[in-house]
């Protein structure tokens, strides 16, 4: 399960960005804890054009966070990101 705990709006070197930040529940804290974050940052284009600037990141600790299996988180991340530009694209 996850629980938002953060959401703001924000400016960013002159620019509107949003951040969400969760955290997975349900595991004792002491075997495994992770955040992640999420930011959406209006940025423009060469052309002039807004687009959005997507950055992710999360974080481990625990006694298991040391043995995630890294090269498989970083994959997943990747096609998170690549599904959710997808989904924007497809929306406009």
């Amino acid at each position: 399960d996850l629980e938002v705990t953060f959401l703001e709006a924000f400016e960013a070197e002159g620019r509107k960005g949003y951040r969400v930040i969760w955290k997975a529940t349900g595991i004792p804290h002491f075997l495994l804890h992770s955040e992640r974050v999420q930011e959406f940052v209006e940025s423009v284009a060469e052309d002039g054009s807004l687009q959005t600037r997507y950055a992710c990141w999360e974080t481990f600790g625990g006694w298991l966070g040391y043995v995630l299996p890294r090269a498989q988180l970083e994959g997943g991340f990747a096609r998170w990101m690549d599904g959710l530009k997808k989904a924007a694209e497809e929306a406009k």
